[in-house]
């Protein structure tokens, strides 16, 4: 009897007939004007195949912006997460079991857009109080390339004594103020003024960076923590009763913040305290 022949000599063999060849089939290659809320799809691979795509603005992915993986074959890119006017490019990698296929890279630029100027959400109006865990936020925005925050002790808002933080993640908000460092460091009861504006791209101007104006200057004092306020969302409620309770049983670990009395323990007489200054007493 003549010997087979053995179509799978090797695991790449085996790999190909599994997975196949996958590409990415929306948007097509080097597209422009693309939604800022893009639909990618690409070609189905079958059940049990997960998906990892990846959007990133260089052409080798090094470093990548956006990514998420899922077992269909297409993906919304949600809202906030693309610049306008940027090209991104594209990747896809197939999982099926132990075998994985990656689809040739794919770029398209967005659409261009104008941010406006920012609106502050934290602080909302100037006079009131921050705290620790408290972060600047404004409202969002569609296609900007970042959002700077600048905070100073100085209405002039001098270089050399200003925090200028950058966010870059699609969150609109900064740090909490307890973790600025070095410059801007936030120093208890001191009055700080806030600004910020949005950096974003045009068509005609490439990858300079273009800059909105200033957002209107707001005011706050600075305060380090308020006592009683455990689970640090700058009030005191029945959530911080319930934090130092499952604390002292717990259920969850400790935090300075929960010593009310400052005896060293977490327990019922904190419970009290955190009561008595919920209630005003």
């Amino acid at each position: 009897m003549a010997r087979g022949v053995n179509l799978w000599d090797n695991a790449s063999d085996l790999r190909s007939f599994v997975l196949g060849a996958i590409s990415i089939t929306s948007p097509s290659d080097n597209a422009t004007d693309v939604s800022l809320t893009p639909t990618i799809t690409w070609n189905n691979m079958g059940d049990g195949t997960s998906y990892l795509l990846e959007l990133s603005t260089n052409a080798n992915m090094s470093s990548v912006k956006y990514s998420v993986t899922t077992t269909e074959a297409s993906h919304s890119v949600p809202a906030y997460k693309l610049a306008g006017a940027t090209t991104y490019y594209a990747r896809l990698t197939a999982t099926q079991g132990g075998q994985t296929e990656q689809s040739p890279v794919i770029s398209f630029r967005t659409v261009e857009v104008i941010p406006p100027v920012p609106t502050m959400v934290v602080p909302a109006a100037s006079g009131g109080t921050l705290y620790g865990t408290s972060r600047i936020q404004v409202k969002p925005e569609e296609g900007i390339g970042s959002l700077r925050v600048e905070i100073s002790a100085n209405s002039t808002f001098p270089t050399r004594s200003t925090y200028k933080g950058t966010v870059t993640d699609g969150s609109f908000s900064s740090v909490e103020l307890q973790s600025i460092t070095g410059t801007g460091r936030q120093v208890d009861g001191t009055l700080y003024y806030v600004r910020t504006r949005f950096a974003y791209s045009t068509i005609a101007t490439g990858s300079a960076a273009q800059y909105t104006d200033y957002s209107a200057v707001m005011t706050y004092t600075y305060r380090e923590a308020v006592q009683g306020d455990v689970n640090g969302d700058g009030i005191v409620d029945i959530a911080d009763v319930n934090a130092v309770i499952n604390m002292m049983l717990g259920k969850t670990a400790s935090v300075p913040a929960a010593d009310i009395n400052g005896d060293g323990n977490v327990d019922i007489a904190d419970v009290n305290a955190v009561i008595n200054l919920m209630l005003g007493k």
